[in-house]
């Protein structure tokens, strides 16, 4: 492939062989802002997502479904053990794997919230400023 700066083209030669002095069948000088040319992907151009010990994740177990695990080995080459809930242990790549991602609760009363665990309301222990008033006079 041969390059020319000055007028930005770039030189594309079609049916090359492997051999160094093969035939080339043709060759084209090509702008390198056109459509016919697109970006060479490698692999390390790819973001690879990165876990780490004892992470809460959502790997794949078959297909597409996902279910809660956690990190429990960092194995290197892009690959963890990961331990599921219910305790089946499975390796995969983080290719396989999602990110956490934290639920936005509705914001509820400043005042008052519900226990998820006694589902009994809790009052919150700031005193309300207008009985603060009224007890001061």
């Amino acid at each position: 492939m041969g390059v020319d700066s000055d007028d930005c083209e770039v030189l594309i030669r079609f049916g090359e062989s492997s051999e160094p002095k093969g035939p080339t069948v043709a060759e084209e000088w090509i702008p390198m802002n056109s459509s016919q040319l697109r970006q060479e992907a490698s692999a390390t151009s790819k973001l690879l997502t990165v876990f780490v010990l004892g992470e809460k994740c959502l790997p794949r177990w078959c297909g597409v479904r996902e279910f809660l695990a956690t990190v429990q080995k960092v194995l290197g080459h892009d690959m963890y053990e990961i331990l599921f809930d219910d305790g089946c242990i499975k390796v995969l790549k983080s290719a396989h794997m999602s990110k956490m991602k934290i639920p936005v609760k509705k914001s509820q009363s400043s005042s008052t919230s519900v226990s998820p665990a006694l589902n009994k309301p809790i009052i919150n222990s700031t005193p309300d400023k207008s009985k603060i008033k009224a007890q001061a006079a």
